[in-house]
């Protein structure tokens, strides 16, 4: 095991396997007053090759903290994204952050996805996969209008691995009698054929219910089931 230094605390991480490098990736979000995702390279010991910090000032509001997952991607470039990790205050801006990274730590490129700008919409970042058709995908929990029971959905994302650019966002409400639930999305995984299956829980705050929750789409999104 290793211990690693920092100014700050950090929280909310992941640590993976790069065989082609024979290095370690992690990634953790830093708890200061910027919330920024800090990404460290290490060899197969662990010792610390370099660390770099990414993400914009404030995009995440310091009581909702932040999470972060980072992977490779390919043999020469990492996927790196965050959120927020809650929604304790849906007041401030909490946008997703998706980057790729060489591996000496420089930047491809980067993006904010500002969803703070769509009249105040609220995201909480889950998971993020390589597809394959070759694109990125990521999903989460997101709250486009008003708060209060039923008003969070499961959302789910497309990129371009070239460039980042936004092929398609979509989010999904589930039907289930139980009334007005909130859809919270944990993680994210990818079938043989294709379709992405988002799983976590409905949830009541009211009546203080949760039940499993199991969302399969085809590659473009549709959406094949929700139970």
């Amino acid at each position: 095991s290793k211990d690693y230094l920092f100014e700050n605390p950090m929280n909310w991480g992941s640590v993976h396997e790069w065989p082609a490098q024979n290095a370690l990736v992690l990634a953790g979000f830093t708890l200061d007053s910027s919330q920024n995702i800090t990404l460290l390279k290490t060899d197969q010991s662990g010792n610390l090759l370099w660390s770099r910090r990414f993400g914009s000032n404030n995009n995440i509001s310091p009581q909702n903290l932040g999470r972060s997952a980072a992977f490779p991607d390919t043999d020469v470039t990492i996927l790196l994204a965050g959120g927020a990790a809650s929604l304790a205050n849906n007041t401030d801006p909490n946008d997703l952050f998706v980057a790729r990274v060489i591996p000496n730590g420089q930047l491809i490129w980067a993006h904010n996805y500002c969803f703070s700008c769509l009249n105040g919409a609220d995201v909480v970042f889950s998971a993020i996969r390589k597809t394959q058709d070759g694109n990125i995908v990521v999903a989460g929990t997101v709250q486009p209008d008003a708060s209060g029971p039923g008003s969070k959905y499961a959302l789910l994302l497309k990129l371009n691995p070239v460039d980042g650019a936004l092929l398609w966002a979509k989010y999904y409400r589930s039907t289930n009698a139980f009334n007005k639930p909130d859809g919270w999305v944990i993680d994210l995984q990818e079938r043989p054929n294709g379709n992405l299956v988002l799983s976590g829980y409905l949830e009541n705050t009211a009546q203080n219910n949760q039940f499993g929750l199991v969302l399969e789409t085809d590659p473009n999104g549709q959406l094949q089931r929700i139970q």
